[in-house]
């Protein structure tokens, strides 16, 4: 995958669609102060509009991929 911009929710959109093509693991880490600082929470609101409930994800906290991994592992 090539992604060259440096716009985070551009990067960020790519990203999941990527994972909505190939497979994979789509994950979101970031501040809340940082997108307090940058003014950047209307971004965020347009990214979790953008991948919401897309048939075929499945939603998960960190602590439950790591659950859900580990059942994967047997």
């Amino acid at each position: 995958m090539n992604v060259t911009s440096r716009n985070w929710l551009t990067v960020a959109a790519k990203t999941f669609d990527y994972v909505n093509d190939h497979g994979g693991i789509w994950h979101l880490w970031g501040h809340s102060w940082e997108l307090e600082d940058q003014n950047l929470w209307s971004d965020f609101e347009l990214l979790c509009r953008q991948v919401a409930n897309r048939p075929g994800f499945t939603y998960l906290t960190n602590s439950q991929l790591v659950a859900f991994l580990r059942q994967q592992q047997g």
